[in-house]
């Protein structure tokens, strides 16, 4: 794979990846802000976007579950503004994963990192709206 062919652009509004999409590759947000939603109830014409659950800014890692996993998506990725950003494969994660373990070790270590921290905050926010109630 040429580098040119992991930069990817997407339109406002655009979507990266839908809900139930195969979990085949992560992106590096390099421009723009990307929204992650549950997708809402189906309706009749144009499906309205679900319940926003962050949106991220240039610098984050996002869509890693599904290649981690090799599972489906588990939420619609939208493009909230013009967006640019890199995308990594599954053929190329593996070839990273077999010839750089030590590169491979840093990139898990680091979204292993990620994750920790959007399991903290979904915690905080569980914790403070049990509060409330």
């Amino acid at each position: 794979m040429k580098p040119e062919e992991i930069e990817r652009r997407f339109a406002k509004g655009e979507a990266v990846f839908r809900y139930g999409d195969p979990g085949d590759s992560m992106f590096v947000l390099l421009r723009g802000q990307v929204g992650i939603f549950l997708p809402a109830a189906p309706t009749e014409g144009d499906a309205p976007l679900g319940r926003r659950l962050i949106s991220f800014a240039p610098g984050v890692v996002f869509g890693d579950m599904g290649l981690l996993a090799g599972a489906a998506r588990s939420a619609d990725a939208i493009a909230e503004s013009d967006a640019l950003m890199l995308e990594l494969q599954r053929e190329p994660y593996e070839r990273l994963v077999a010839e750089y373990p030590a590169v491979f070790g840093k990139l898990l270590l680091n979204i292993s990192l990620l994750l920790a921290s959007r399991v903290r905050s979904l915690s905080d926010e569980l914790q403070a709206a049990h509060a409330v109630s």
